[in-house]
């Protein structure tokens, strides 16, 4: 029991640092990256509407001139961000694909070489609980895939266990 409440509050602890797929991050990288890249072009193009006359804003002469050296300077900076992390997602793309293909192999290899049964087996499954019994799963099948695949990341170990046992509980059982 004591065990029990011990993984219970590992569990929760874990829970704060939960694992981000780099799928995900990939997205949003690419999503920030043509944002900041839009935001920086239109500012220069509202730059240029205001030289040209376009967009009518009585300035004196040395006050456009500040307006478009301080605003041009940051239009600028957006930009090359922008174009900086766009470049940095090519680097993230080949990492998403890196781990998708280990978790991929992680969760066939584990569901394939041990069975729901087997992992019941040597938990003793039928004098636990439905917590309980989720608790010693979770424990048995992360040390499986620690065993196994090495994995130190505990937020991303919780991906692949929480993963794992959708394959053998489905929740609508």
């Amino acid at each position: 029991m004591e065990n029990q409440e011990q993984n219970a509050k590992n569990l929760l602890k874990s829970q704060g640092h939960t694992y981000t797929q780099k799928s995900k991050k990939l997205e949003d990288a690419k999503s920030s990256s043509w944002l900041f890249i839009l935001f920086g072009f239109a500012g220069l193009a509202l730059l240029g509407g205001i030289w040209l006359g376009l967009i009518p804003i009585p300035l004196a002469f040395y006050m456009r001139i500040l307006y478009t050296i301080v605003l041009g300077g940051l239009f600028l900076i957006l930009i090359i961000v922008g174009f900086h992390y766009l470049s940095k997602t090519k680097i993230l793309e080949s990492e998403t694909q890196k781990e998708e293909q280990q978790t991929t192999e992680i969760i066939s290899s584990i569901t394939k070489a041990y069975s729901l049964e087997m992992l019941d087996e040597q938990i003793q499954a039928p004098s636990l609980s439905m917590e309980q019994l989720y608790f010693e799963r979770y424990e048995k099948i992360a040390a499986l895939i620690q065993k196994d695949f090495g994995i130190e990341d505990e937020a991303y170990l919780d991906y692949l266990v929480e993963k794992i046992y959708q394959v053998y509980v489905p929740e609508e059982s």
